[in-house]
């Protein structure tokens, strides 16, 4: 069983299939998402690895598995047909999928055909399983498909596609970000303008809470696990808009400018519903802090 982050992109041998995810690729991306491909590949004898080469004499003298690290890429190169679940575990950094080929495999797909006949082919594998989002490929192009999925020809099909992945993707990065912020470990501290401010264990919570989805929604990767979040908001003076600085452990996520005004907006409109010290004045205050650990 996929992911439930993988789009299948499946057909015949060269019916166009990387062309097809080629352009489907800059759309998806330029949402901010990112994307792992993987590339089934039918060809008898095919390996990336060279005779002769320093790695093939280590298969050669008995590795299972070669790595390559070189100053631009590092090639992992593994001597035996992995199966789709195998390899995702590689894939778990990115936040959508594009499995070209695996015609054997169900779940969401797109069909590219050059021919009648290449479509009907990959129809006949199909099952209830399978939630098929278009066809794609010269066949549509040429206008002789009459199948009942939606024909995907235009760049407004494209981003069609695009809006589909858009929640599958974030539902993707909420899942992976929340296993690296373990929320029920986590305790929340706030400071108005250098000044400690005291929480009732319920507001503390909600506080938490709603900063913990607001940055696990966020585009950001880091391998270990995040044991401190702290959260700043600073202005100038009152009415000024407010900037947010956030740290995961040692790592600062860069915001965009329409980012930092939502969580500020979220996050000051909530404190300032809080009883303050007599001295402090979220209207009037320059600097918010939150930290959980």
């Amino acid at each position: 069983m996929a992911s439930d982050n993988v789009l299948f992109v499946v057909g015949k041998h060269d019916v166009g299939k990387t062309t097809f995810v080629e352009k489907l690729l800059p759309v998806i991306t330029k949402r901010d998402f990112s994307v792992g491909v993987i590339k089934d590949i039918h060809i008898e004898g095919f390996s990336i690895d060279q005779e002769g080469k320093d790695t093939w004499r280590h298969w050669k003298a008995g590795a299972a598995i070669v790595v390559a690290r070189g100053i631009d890429e590092t090639d992992i190169l593994v001597k035996w047909r992995m199966a789709l679940d195998e390899i995702e575990p590689a894939m778990e950094s990115v936040d959508i999928v594009i499995a070209e080929g695996f015609k054997e495999l169900h779940g969401r797909k797109v069909i590219v055909a050059k021919a009648e006949a290449d479509y009907a082919e990959m129809e006949q594998l199909l099952s209830n399983e399978d939630d098929v989002w278009g066809v794609a490929g010269p066949l549509v192009e040429t206008g002789k498909y009459r199948g009942a999925f939606p024909a995907l020809a235009s760049a407004a099909d494209l981003e069609a596609i695009a809006d589909k992945l858009d929640p599958v993707a974030k539902q993707a990065r909420l899942r992976r970000n929340r296993l690296k912020m373990p929320l029920e470990s986590f305790d929340c501290a706030l400071a108005v303008d250098g000044q400690r401010v005291q929480m009732k264990p319920y507001v503390a919570e909600t506080l938490k809470n709603v900063l913990v989805g607001a940055i696990a929604a966020l585009h950001w990767n880091t391998k270990e696990t995040i044991k401190r979040v702290d959260v700043v908001l600073g202005r100038g003076g009152p009415g000024e808009k407010w900037t947010v600085d956030i740290r995961l452990g040692q790592n600062i996520i860069s915001l965009k400018e329409f980012v930092q005004q939502s969580i500020a907006s979220v996050v000051a409109g909530y404190v300032a519903t809080l009883s303050m010290p007599r001295d402090v004045s979220v209207a009037a205050c320059k600097k918010i802090d939150v930290a959980m650990q």
